[in-house]
């Protein structure tokens, strides 16, 4: 296919995971004239995933003609393409297979998943059976296919392709990888290529900062007096201990402080104010 320039290639597709697969599938194959024939159907894709799926692979919008399904078997008769891929699910490729048989200048029919079909399902396979190729994207998938093949006696030839994110991928990974190399060598030119952090700072600093927070954070608390009134009565007549405060006692050299928390005597007697004492 990629040495016959001008081979008219159809791709019949309804659903919008099979639409980029199919669009993505065309755009990689030089020399080809592309269309795209989108089925409506309860799962076709919207005009939006259909922009989506056209951006990067080199078809136009006039690439691509929306029919209903009465229309397909007339359109194909008046195109009359050399290859028609069916991408569908496996109900959509069986019947739309069916169409293409009853062509009287049948085209070759190419089929296949959008994805990795690992492991080999029965329906994938038998709904394509009429198919004269079956496109796959790993080596395991074929072993996988030609295995079960064996099993159910369907005997069906494939063809190896690669997953057009993939594609997208490893473009991208030369591109960054070229990138960081550009950068390794302006780096290495200017002379700033260091392997230590931008800000080292020493541990006893921190140790001391932390001390110094924790100390502040005690402090805050003990001068808020964050006590609950609802603590002190308990129905005694001769005072409380409630929590009052903390007290920063010391620090200790490598981090840490050690504090103290002091209780006051809260009088609960309803003729008496409450009163506290350190």
């Amino acid at each position: 296919m990629t040495d016959a320039a001008g081979i008219r290639v159809v791709a019949i597709a309804d659903a919008d995971s099979f639409v980029k697969w199919s669009a993505a599938l065309l755009g990689a194959v030089p020399g080809l004239r592309p269309h795209l024939l989108l089925v409506r159907t309860p799962l076709a894709a919207s005009p939006e995933q259909q922009r989506t799926a056209l951006t990067g692979t080199g078809l136009r919008p006039q690439d691509v003609t929306r029919i209903g399904f009465a229309e397909t078997a007339g359109w194909l008769e008046g195109q009359r393409p050399d290859v028609v891929l069916l991408a569908g699910r496996g109900p959509f490729v069986r019947l739309m297979g069916r169409v293409v048989d009853s062509l009287r200048h049948r085209p070759v029919t190419v089929s296949g998943l959008p994805g990795m079909a690992i492991p080999a399902q029965r329906g994938a396979l038998d709904y394509r059976r009429h198919a004269d190729l079956l496109v796959l994207h790993s080596h395991r998938e074929e072993r996988a296919f030609a295995e079960l093949g064996e099993r159910i006696g369907v005997s069906m030839p494939t063809a190896l392709a690669t997953l057009p994110f993939a594609r997208r991928i490893s473009a991208f990974r030369r591109d960054n990888r070229w990138r960081k190399k550009c950068r390794r060598q302006t780096l290495h030119k200017s002379a700033i290529v260091s392997s230590r952090p931008y800000f080292n700072i020493p541990a006893a600093w921190l140790r001391c900062l932390a001390t110094v927070f924790a100390g502040f954070a005690l402090w805050l608390v003990g001068l808020l007096d964050l006590t609950s009134p609802i603590d002190a009565v308990d129905g005694s007549s001769t005072g409380t201990l409630v929590p009052s405060k903390w007290v920063l006692l010391g620090a200790h050299p490598k981090g840490g402080a050690t504090c103290r928390r002091l209780r006051r005597l809260v009088s609960t007697s309803r003729s008496q104010s409450f009163s506290s004492t350190a």
